[in-house]
């Protein structure tokens, strides 16, 4: 079946993006427990007017999915799921975006405009390079990489300031969802005002660059003091995670789950107060969990909320995610997994260690569900037995059985914190920009 209709994602609602990522999710999920999920049964779940964008995200799905295990996608394979020329479309759309390498497939055919004898490089993967201005910003020096983007220094000609620029890596090729994900990660930090949280003042484009502009912060990754030979003192510990718990809780309460809280996303600005740096895997919670209606920040929550979510469902960072996000498991995670993370913070601040020895065991979700978390003090015998518990709760692997929120967790670790304010070894390290990355 031969078609002349362009297939657009952009063209669908965010309604008709939420029935849509409800399959993705089963879907995806069904793929990390090493099952064979079916195409045909998932869309068999949708509206049909749905099917064109339902049969394009799950044949990106099962094509990425493929060729994570080394095996080779056929493009027949997806012939028998077209029923009409929206569908046909649908699926050439999906297997272009993915065919950036067209020897991924074990057919000899190239997507449109390439040549299957020299691939192009994976956009996604390859460094971003920027001109030495974007809109009214000079650029200074990169910051810092990471897997969805990377972050510069610039100068703001008009407001003459130093700002950083989060700049992802897509091009106009990229898969267009990916790009409302970093739209709604501007819309997520818009709606928070916290100082222990980077401000976001705008999303700006410039030709084919798109790009958050925020505060420039000037400080140390708490990553620098993670250090087995030397932890970070108890006390200063539980004041650096209690007042993440609280700023945490902030988040929360305007219907954000963030969802990579680790050691390389906070900084010490000025060697005594954290700043959390990155949102990108941020998303509302479920219905069920929405603030109310009239809650700060609750609108833009609810605007960029379920659609960011099938993008994170299986992302983050492995050594601080919970065994629910490890496993896929959507509904459950919330912000009982953001104390989780946090929880693997503190450990390593006591410590000096991950609370996992086993490289694989950290990434095994059911592996971890069936261990009990270590006690810090077991490690660092100068860490109160009391606070290794609260540590040692906050990793449960039961989100049942840890702190039910962060201004729990906070509560618990204030008999910690008295009459001490970050000090010593925090404030003694030179302050310098350094890296931050997704």
């Amino acid at each position: 079946m031969s078609s002349q209709h362009q297939f657009c994602p952009e063209e669908f609602s965010l309604a008709a993006e939420e029935a849509v990522d409800e399959v993705c999710r089963s879907f995806e999920a069904a793929l990390r427990r090493g099952e064979l999920p079916s195409i045909q049964s998932e869309l068999a779940k949708v509206e049909r007017s749905l099917r064109p964008l339902a049969l394009y995200e799950l044949v990106k799905l099962d094509v990425e999915s493929q060729v994570e295990q080394a095996r080779q996608p056929r493009r027949e394979d997806y012939q028998k799921f077209i029923d009409s020329d929206e569908t046909a479309s649908a699926v050439e759309t999906a297997l272009s975006e993915c065919t950036q390498r067209p020897s991924q497939f074990s057919d000899s055919a190239a997507a449109p405009g390439q040549d299957a004898q020299n691939p192009s490089a994976d956009a996604n993967n390859s460094p971003v390079s920027l001109p030495k201005k974007l809109g009214r910003y000079v650029i200074q020096l990169r910051l810092g990489q990471g897997g969805m983007g990377a972050v510069f220094k610039a100068f703001d000609t008009r407001l003459q300031r130093y700002v950083a620029l989060k700049v992802p890596h897509y091009d106009q090729s990229s898969d267009s969802r990916i790009r409302k994900r970093f739209r709604r990660e501007a819309l997520a930090l818009a709606s928070l005002r916290h100082d222990m949280i980077v401000p976001v003042y705008d999303v700006e484009r410039d030709g084919d660059y798109e790009f958050l502009t925020m505060a420039l912060v000037e400080g140390e990754p708490l990553r620098r003091y993670v250090q087995p030979e030397q932890p970070v003192a108890a006390r200063h510990a539980a004041v650096l995670v209690r007042a993440l718990a609280k700023a945490m809780q902030y988040v929360h309460d305007r219907g954000v789950i963030h969802r990579d809280l680790k050691a390389e996303n906070t900084l010490l600005e000025g060697g005594r107060k954290p700043v959390i740096v990155d949102f990108g895997l941020a998303r509302a919670p479920a219905a069920t969990e929405a603030p109310p209606a009239d809650a700060p920040g609750a609108e833009a929550a609810a605007q960029f909320g379920k659609s960011l979510t099938r993008f994170g469902l299986v992302a983050g960072t492995p050594d601080y995610s919970s065994p629910e996000q490890l496993a896929g498991d959507f509904e459950a995670v919330g912000p009982r997994s953001d104390v989780y993370s946090l929880g693997v913070i503190l450990f390593e601040l006591l410590t000096g260690k991950l609370p996992w020895d086993d490289k694989h065991l950290a990434q095994n979700d059911a592996a971890i569900g069936r261990l009990a978390p270590k006690l810090a003090s077991d490690l660092n015998h100068h860490v109160d037995p009391r606070l290794a518990r609260i540590c040692a709760r906050a990793i449960d692997p039961s989100p049942e059985n840890r702190p039910q929120s962060m201004d729990e967790f906070a509560d618990a670790l204030k008999p910690f914190c008295a009459g001490h304010a970050v000090h010593h070894r925090l404030a003694e390290v030179r302050i310098l920009v350094h890296d931050f990355t997704d």
